[in-house]
């Protein structure tokens, strides 16, 4: 199984979030650095409020 393919229940995870609206974009701090990122986060809703789950950092530059 290829890289790409190991990750492709996750990708359509987050392009059914997409079509939903259950996607945010986030300023987080990287634990290693303290420095601030962007995060892509899946948002689950329930009775107590919002969870929200990482699902990708945004690159800053050219990787």
């Amino acid at each position: 199984m290829t890289v790409v393919q190991q990750h492709k229940p996750n990708f359509e995870m987050l392009r059914r979030a997409f079509d939903n609206g259950d996607v945010a974009l986030l300023e987080c701090q990287l634990k290693a650095t303290g420095q601030p990122v962007a995060v892509v986060v899946a948002v689950n809703r329930d009775s107590n409020g919002f969870a929200f789950v990482p699902v990708a950092m945004m690159f800053s530059g050219n990787p």
